[in-house]
């Protein structure tokens, strides 16, 4: 069980009274999130994915910060305060408690959630450090929710906060209503483990104490996936997880360009020429393969950052050759990076594809497939 002002703050006060225990004395120079830095100013990264860098703050951040996250009263719903009142509010909390000496002073630190796509801040990661045990509370701005940012950034810090530990364990706590706040744990790799009666109390509902769940992240957990044919409602799902991925990101501008439009992807849809699996998470459609049945191509594969290393791609490229081979295909291909330090170049091969020797006009290499290889 946390002490009364961790769990203060986990539920979102800002200990704007509290004292730096450790002023005038030498602050570690290593705080278990980013071992063996040596100098973090305002605004450096110190967790970075394909979309998402978690960071201290900077001064340009505090507007959006507000006006997404602390300021906004359905974003301060489940917290254990109210909205803030004004900037300066969001302002004293962030030169508080995101700083590199925070942590060390307090027990509490808060990093900035910034977004690539949007370059701006989108919300907050907090955690809350109790003897070995760290507890992450995050809040991501009403307007950039259903992105999959809230998971993205939960598992980067918790990742983080655990390779700089020799010892202790990451948890989370929610409120038993909150279902959207449940699911992105999950998605994390957050696993249930218990619950506790009147933890906290929250403004916005009536200021009455409030059960919460427990969560531990355990790294090596799966979340639920789902894998299941394309649907002509899954095509604004699949320009989405294309413009997003680490590798070959390709922008909806740039396929256009390339013949490849929503409409277009319908039509074989409906003609049945292309054959297409989607993987989803909690309903989220979090990557995808497609072939072509005429010509026995393997168009696209493609998995959301957050998502690799889950089997995904491995799973879906393997019901498209199912699909290509029973259509009658002998030899499959497609066409990939010929560069031998990206993912993908490793990851066909060793699914069984070998280049021909050959390159597309796009200077990728082409790579076959045969039956029984």
């Amino acid at each position: 069980m946390l002490p009364a002002e961790a769990k203060a703050e986990c539920c979102g006060y800002s200990l704007e009274g509290a004292t730096c225990e450790c002023r005038g004395k030498q602050v570690m120079k290593t705080t278990g999130i980013v071992s063996g830095r040596l100098s973090v100013h305002q605004g450096d990264t110190l967790m970075r994915s394909a979309r998402l860098e978690l960071r201290y703050f900077s001064r340009e951040d505090i507007p959006s910060i507000f006006n997404n996250y602390t300021g906004d009263l359905e974003s301060s719903r489940y917290l254990a305060r109210e909205p803030h009142s004004d900037i300066a509010q969001t302002e004293r909390m962030l030169d508080r408690l995101s700083r590199q000496e925070s942590l060390a002073c307090f027990g509490i630190c808060t990093w900035v959630v910034y977004s690539h796509d949007h370059e701006e801040a989108v919300g907050l990661v907090t955690a809350v450090r109790h003897g070995e045990t760290t507890v992450l509370h995050f809040g991501i701005g009403t307007s950039y929710r259903g992105r999959g940012y809230a998971a993205e950034a939960l598992s980067l810090a918790a990742r983080n906060m655990l390779a700089g530990q020799q010892r202790g364990n990451v948890v989370s706590y929610v409120d038993v209503e909150n279902i959207a706040a449940q699911k992105t744990l999950e998605r994390a790799g957050f696993a249930l483990k218990g619950r506790s009666e009147k933890y906290y109390k929250a403004p916005q509902l009536n200021g009455e104490h409030r059960n919460v769940f427990h969560y531990q992240f355990e790294p090596d957990a799966l979340p639920n996936l789902n894998f299941r044919g394309t649907q002509l409602s899954d095509i604004e799902s699949l320009f989405f997880v294309r413009e997003r991925t680490r590798e070959n990101a390709i922008p909806r501008e740039r396929l256009a360009s390339l013949g490849i439009t929503p409409q277009s992807i319908a039509s074989s849809l409906a003609s049945g020429q292309l054959v297409s699996y989607v993987c989803e998470c909690e309903s989220t459609v979090v990557g995808f393969c497609s072939g072509d049945l005429e010509s026995g191509e393997v168009l696209v594969l493609a998995v959301l950052s957050e998502y690799e290393g889950l089997g995904i791609g491995k799973e879906l490229i393997c019901r498209v050759v199912e699909a290509l081979q029973a259509a009658g295909h002998r030899e499959l291909w497609l066409g990939a990076s010929p560069d031998a330090s990206s993912r993908a170049h490793g990851f066909y091969r060793a699914q069984g594809w070998r280049a021909d020797g050959t390159y597309d006009g796009n200077g990728d290499e082409l790579l076959v497939l045969r039956s029984g290889s």
